[in-house]
C-alpha cells in the first residue's frame, strides 16, 4: 500500500507539471508570437516598370505589397497573396517610387504581421537618339537631339583624343545645345546622356547615347587680293586657311549677278587667269574646303574681289600744229570700254608731265593751247576706266612732240 501511495503522488505531480506547460505554451503562443520581416529587392526595371521580390523563412498566410503615391505621401495596397515577385507596370520613366512589403500569418485563430520593409526602386530613363548637328560654322555646332520622357537634363560629353576618354563639358535641360570656340575643319565626338532628380537631388542616369561625329567648317579665306593686273590676264592670290585641303574659285555672272565655280586648286594659294576682255571688271569669291568622314565640306565664302583689266593703249598723233600760234591739236585711238582719256604734257621728254586735259570716251582729239612757241612740247595719252571712286588705266601712248 506504500507503494500506492507512493506511485499515485509522483502521477499527480506529473500531470500538473504537464498542464503548466501546456498552459504557458498557449500563453506564449497568444502573446510572444514573432513575424520574420521578409527581405526585399528590385530584381529589374525599365522606363515604365519594375520588378520587385520577397521572401522569408516563415511559412506564411500571405504577404501584403504597398507602393507610396506620390501625391497623397500614402501607401497604396498593390498585391495581396501568397507569391513572392512582381511586376508593377504603367510607371512614369526616369522616376523615384518607393515600396513596402509586410509578411502575415496566422495562429490560433489570430493574425500576426511583419514589420514594414520598404525598398527604393527607380525607373529607368530612355538612352539619346537622333542627334543631329546644325547651325555649323568654322569654330561652332549646335547639336539637338530627341527629348526623353522623364529626363530633367542631359549631360554632354566629348572624346579627348589626348586623354582618350569621354569628358564632360556641358548640362543643359533642353534638348539642344550650341558648342562654341571650337577648332576649323576639325571631327569632334560626343556623347549624351540623360538624367533624372531623385528626392534627395542627386542624379539618376541613363545609359549614354552612340558616339556621334559633329565637324567643323575650314576656315574661311581672309586675304583674297589680285595682282599683276594686265588688259587680258591677272592673277589672285588668298591666304591659306587651317587645315583646310584646297580651295575652290567662283565667277560672277555679271547678267544674273550668280556665281559658278571655274576652278577647285589644291595645295597652292594662287591662280592666274588669262584670255580675259580689256576694260573690263570680273568679280570673285573662293572658300576653302576640307575632306572630313568621307565627305566634302566648304568654307563661308569670301567677300567678293573685283578686278578690272587695264584698258588698250591708246595711239595718240599730232593733227595739226600751226608754229607760233601756241597750239597743238593731237587725236589719239578709241579704245573700248574706256570711261576716258588723260592729256599729259611737259617741255622735257623723259619727266615733268602734268594732266592738261580730263576728256570723256567719246571726245577723241583735243587743242592744247597757250603752248611755248620755242620749246617742244611733248604730250602722251592714256585711257582710264571708272571703277567706284578709283580710276584702272592704261598704259601711256607712245610719246609725241611738236612745237606750238
Amino acid at each position: 500500500m506504500k507503494h500506492n501511495k507512493s506511485t499515485a503522488k509522483v502521477f499527480t505531480a506529473v500531470i500538473t507539471l504537464f498542464l503548466l506547460t501546456v498552459s504557458l505554451a498557449v500563453f506564449a503562443s497568444a502573446e510572444d508570437i514573432t513575424v520574420s520581416a521578409p527581405t526585399f529587392r528590385l530584381v529589374s526595371s525599365t522606363t515604365q516598370s519594375v520588378k520587385i521580390a520577397w521572401e522569408t523563412t516563415d511559412e506564411v498566410y500571405c504577404f501584403k505589397v504597398y507602393k507610396m503615391n506620390n501625391e497623397t505621401g500614402k501607401y497604396e495596397t498593390v498585391y495581396k497573396g501568397r507569391k513572392t515577385e512582381m511586376t508593377v507596370d504603367g510607371l512614369s520613366p526616369g522616376t523615384e517610387y518607393l515600396f513596402a512589403v509586410r509578411a502575415y500569418i496566422i495562429a490560433d485563430a489570430k493574425t500576426y504581421k511583419s514589420s514594414l520593409i520598404k525598398l527604393t526602386c527607380n525607373t529607368k530613363l530612355d538612352t539619346v537618339k537622333g542627334i543631329n548637328q546644325s547651325e555649323t560654322t568654322s569654330t561652332s555646332h549646335r547639336l539637338t537631339w530627341k527629348r526623353i520622357d522623364g529626363a530633367d537634363g542631359y549631360q554632354i560629353y566629348f572624346y579627348n583624343t589626348e586623354k582618350k576618354k569621354y569628358v564632360l563639358i556641358g548640362q543643359t535641360s533642353k534638348s539642344t545645345c550650341k558648342l562654341t570656340g571650337l577648332s576649323s575643319a576639325y571631327t569632334y565626338t560626343y556623347k549624351i546622356r540623360a538624367f533624372s532628380l531623385k528626392k534627395d537631388g542627386s542624379k539618376l542616369y541613363a545609359k549614354a547615347s552612340a558616339a556621334f561625329n559633329a565637324v567643323t567648317l575650314p576656315a574661311a579665306v581672309t586675304s583674297f587680293t589680285a595682282s599683276s593686273v594686265t588688259t587680258s590676264s591677272f592673277n589672285l592670290k588668298w591666304s591659306a586657311a587651317e587645315r583646310s585641303d584646297g580651295y575652290r574659285i567662283y565667277e560672277q555672272n555679271p547678267e544674273t549677278k550668280k556665281y559658278t565655280a571655274i576652278s577647285t586648286v589644291k595645295n597652292i594659294d594662287s591662280l592666274s587667269l588669262s584670255s580675259k576682255a580689256s576694260a573690263h571688271s570680273y568679280t570673285y569669291v573662293i572658300r576653302s574646303y576640307a575632306k572630313l568622314n568621307g565627305k566634302t565640306y566648304f568654307s563661308e565664302i569670301s567677300k567678293p574681289l573685283t578686278v578690272t583689266t587695264k584698258p588698250v593703249t591708246p595711239t595718240a598723233k599730232i593733227k595739226a600744229d600751226l608754229p607760233g600760234n601756241g597750239n597743238i591739236k593731237v587725236e589719239w585711238s578709241k579704245v573700248e570700254g574706256a570711261d576716258g582719256y588723260l592729256i599729259y604734257i611737259s617741255d622735257r621728254k623723259n619727266s615733268g608731265f602734268v594732266l592738261k586735259k580730263k576728256v570723256s570716251a567719246k571726245t577723241l582729239e583735243y587743242t592744247l593751247t597757250g603752248l611755248s612757241t620755242s620749246k617742244i612740247t611733248y604730250i602722251k595719252v592714256k585711257a582710264f576706266v571708272s571703277v567706284g571712286d578709283k580710276m584702272v588705266y592704261s598704259a601711256n601712248s607712245k610719246l609725241i612732240g611738236a612745237k606750238a
